[in-house]
C-alpha cells in the first residue's frame, strides 16, 4: 500500500514536469533513494540520468535530453518554482538555447547553462557560465527559462562560434521570431573585433549576419526549384507526356476549320487521362515554387545582390527558371488549361 501511495505522490510531481522528477524532489515528500531503486527495478519509474527519473509510460519529448540536464542542476526545486525565478535561476543559453528554438544544426550537448552565481561541475555534459541576466534577456522556451533569440546569438559570438553557423542560426530564428536588430547590434558590439571588424562595430557584424540570411534564402529558393522540377520529372507518366507532345503539336498545327468545341474535342481525344493528370500536377508544383516566399525574396534580391552573392547561385536559379518557363509554355500545358476551362 505504501508503494502505491509513493507512486501517486511521484505522479503528482511529475505531471507538471514532462513526466519527470528528481531524487531530491522525492526526498522532500519522504521517498528515499532506496525506495526509488525498488520502483525502478519493478519498471514503475525509469532512470534518465543520475538523480532524475521519469514515470513509466510517460511520452518521450523532443527536448527531454535538455529537460533532464536542466532538472539535474537544481534538483531540489520544482519546474514551477524555477520558471518563476527566470533570470535569478539557471537559464539555458548558447548552442543549447539555439537547439530549443530549433535553429541551426548545433548539438545541444554539452548543455550550456547560465547562472547568476559561480557553479562548478565534474560532469562533462554540463557547461556553466556565470553571467548576470536581466528579465528582458530571458524567455520561456519549451517550458524552460532560456535566453532570448538576440541574447542567444550574442552568446554564440561570445563563445567564438563560427560566423557561418551564427548566420544560419539567425536565418532560422527569423522564421518564427521577430529579431530586434537594434538590440542585437548592441549585444554583438563587444565581440565585433574578435571577428575582424572594428572595435565595437556591431553594425558591420550585424550586416554580415543578415547578408548571410539573404544568401541562405537564395539557397533555399534554389533547392525549392530543384525539388519541384525533380518531382515533376520523376513522375512515371512524365515520359509518356513528353512522347505525346509531338503528336499534340501536330494536331494543333493541322486543325481543320471547324467549331472551337470540335477543335478542343479533337485535342482532348489525343491526350489520355493520365497525361492530363500529370499536366495538372505540373501546374500545381510550379505554382508552389513560384509562390514560395523564398523565391519572391530572390527576385527582389537579384537586382541588388551583384557583388555580394556567388554568381553561380544566381545562374542556377536562372537555369531552373528556364526549365519552369519551358513547362509553362509547352502546348501540353496550354492544352491542359483549355481542358480545365471546359471542365
Amino acid at each position: 500500500m505504501k508503494q502505491l501511495d509513493d507512486i501517486k505522490e511521484l505522479s503528482r510531481i511529475a505531471s507538471s514536469q514532462w513526466g519527470m522528477f528528481t531524487a531530491a524532489q522525492a526526498s522532500r515528500i519522504g521517498i528515499t533513494r532506496l525506495q526509488l531503486s525498488r520502483l525502478s527495478e519493478k519498471e514503475q519509474i525509469e532512470r534518465q540520468a543520475f538523480g532524475v527519473y521519469k514515470m513509466a509510460g510517460s511520452p518521450k519529448g523532443q527536448f527531454d535530453d535538455v529537460r533532464v540536464a536542466w532538472l539535474s542542476v537544481e534538483p531540489k526545486k520544482t519546474v514551477s518554482e524555477r520558471q518563476k525565478e527566470r533570470e535569478n535561476g539557471i537559464v539555458v543559453g548558447g548552442h543549447t538555447a539555439a537547439y530549443l528554438y530549433g535553429a541551426g544544426d548545433l548539438w545541444p550537448a554539452p548543455y550550456y547553462f547560465i547562472s547568476p552565481s559561480r557553479k562548478q561541475t565534474q560532469r562533462e555534459e554540463i557547461l556553466f557560465r556565470k553571467r548576470k541576466l536581466s528579465n528582458e534577456d530571458v524567455a520561456l522556451v519549451e517550458g524552460i527559462p532560456a535566453t532570448t533569440p538576440e541574447y542567444t546569438v550574442a552568446t554564440l559570438a561570445a563563445e567564438g562560434e563560427d560566423m557561418s553557423h551564427i548566420a544560419d542560426i539567425v536565418f532560422a530564428l527569423q522564421r518564427n521570431h521577430i529579431i530586434d536588430k537594434g538590440l542585437l547590434r548592441k549585444l554583438l558590439s563587444p565581440y565585433a573585433k574578435k571577428y575582424g571588424y572594428g572595435n565595437h562595430d556591431g553594425e558591420a557584424f550585424l550586416q554580415y549576419l543578415f547578408e548571410g540570411v539573404s544568401l541562405a534564402r537564395i539557397w533555399e529558393a534554389s533547392e525549392s526549384f530543384r525539388e519541384g522540377i525533380e518531382a515533376v520529372k520523376s513522375n512515371p507518366s512524365f515520359m509518356m507526356l513528353k512522347e505525346q507532345q509531338e503528336a499534340i503539336n501536330k494536331i494543333i498545327k493541322n486543325l481543320t476549320p471547324q467549331s472551337e468545341f470540335d477543335q478542343r474535342k479533337q485535342i482532348r481525344d489525343a491526350i489520355d487521362a493520365p497525361a492530363l493528370k500529370v499536366i495538372r500536377e505540373q501546374q500545381a508544383a510550379i505554382h508552389r515554387i513560384i509562390n514560395n516566399p523564398a523565391y519572391q525574396s530572390v527576385l527582389a534580391q537579384q537586382r541588388q545582390s551583384k557583388g555580394i552573392f556567388d554568381n553561380s547561385i544566381l545562374e542556377t536559379i536562372q537555369e531552373q527558371k528556364k526549365s519552369i518557363d519551358a513547362i509553362l509554355s509547352s502546348s501540353s500545358y496550354q492544352t491542359a488549361l483549355a481542358r480545365k476551362g471546359d471542365d
